[in-house]
């Protein structure tokens, strides 16, 4: 998973470009800086869950997340009050599940939002659909993750 975040940002960075009046050249930079600030956080987040594999952590409340210390009972996010180990098999199952919740944060956004922005101008409502189109190719890029992930936990 990590690997395809990081050849995904890779080819997103080559696609940029200087733009002055390229108009096609401004919509790939605009959409792919975007997904790369998107990837970004994403690679992130799993270079910081793969650190903790092997140390004790505390499962977040209601969530398939894990939290490295505890969080007060009755907080927003509070964690159980015994840590358990971050394994490799947590680690995987967590990767799984961090990628369905992606796939739905993202289609609920495309079913919810309306097609354009509601701004009087129109280079708001442009880059808001463009967007949305990255939020589709992500999607997509998401679900083959998911398939390899799933794939290679069985």
């Amino acid at each position: 998973m990590k690997e395809k975040l990081r050849t995904k940002l890779e080819m997103l960075n080559l696609k940029l470009k200087s733009t002055v009046t390229d108009q096609n050249q401004f919509k790939i930079n605009t959409k792919s800086d975007f997904m790369i600030n998107i990837l970004k956080n994403n690679l992130t987040n799993v270079k910081s869950k793969e650190a903790w594999v092997g140390k004790e952590v505390y499962p977040v409340i209601d969530s398939f997340n894990y939290g490295i210390v505890p969080v007060l009972e009755g907080s927003l996010n509070g964690t159980e009050e015994k840590p358990v180990k971050f394994t490799e098999k947590l680690f995987k199952e967590w990767k799984v599940k961090i990628l369905q919740y992606k796939i739905g944060y993202f289609i609920k956004d495309l079913v919810v939002l309306p097609i354009v922005q509601n701004s009087t101008d129109p280079f708001v409502n442009l880059v808001f659909g463009w967007h949305l189109e990255c939020k589709q190719e992500l999607i997509g890029f998401y679900k083959n993750l998911l398939h390899d992930e799933t794939i290679k936990s069985k």
